[in-house]
């Protein structure tokens, strides 16, 4: 279940789930136990606590650099990247590399642990789209209208020159005085 859960909450796809699995792995391991005396397993198995301050976000985004030998002066220092786990015995972090697609694994990364690539951040409002004759504009109609939103009017009259006026609630006024 926490394998799915990390997915889920990233918005990865599944072919993912071995990284959620193992990054799973060390959360569980982290976390004490009743079953052996208030401990981590991982404190069993290697006789101390696990450094918490390693963990990051699974999925979220991050910015691996890209710093080596012989780079030009306006290459990119850091590649947009999204944090897959750990690495065994490694003391690196996984990533996927947004743009190469590749995976690596990279100590030098900075996270942004409230940002998850892979989810729809920024949705367009709706835009809303009226067919009315000039006689029924009303602005009183539009007591309720969501005036986030744009709004298209189209005028039965103008219809075949394909004109679509984009009005916002001013501009509605501005119609019914005159």
């Amino acid at each position: 279940m926490c394998v799915g859960s990390l997915l889920f909450q990233s918005n990865l796809p599944s072919i993912f789930w071995s990284y959620a699995l193992i990054h799973s792995v060390v959360l569980i391991n982290c976390i004490y136990t009743p079953f052996l005396g208030n401990k981590t397993p991982y404190e069993i198995l290697y006789g101390t606590l696990y450094d918490i301050t390693l963990l990051r976000v699974f999925g979220c985004l991050c910015f691996t650099s890209t710093i080596i030998a012989n780079k030009k002066k306006l290459n990119p220092r850091a590649a947009t990247s999204v944090f897959l786990g750990f690495k065994p015995n490694t003391k690196g972090y996984v990533t996927l590399n947004l743009k190469t697609r590749a995976i690596s694994v990279s100590r030098n990364v900075i996270f942004y642990e409230d940002y998850f690539p892979f989810t729809v951040q920024n949705k367009p409002d709706p835009i809303i789209v009226l067919l009315v004759s000039p006689s029924s504009l009303n602005i009183d109609q539009f007591g309720d209208f969501p005036w986030n939103h744009q709004l298209i009017i189209i005028l039965p009259n103008l219809l075949p020159l394909f004109l679509i006026l984009i009005l916002h609630k001013e501009t509605l006024k501005h119609l019914e005085d005159q």
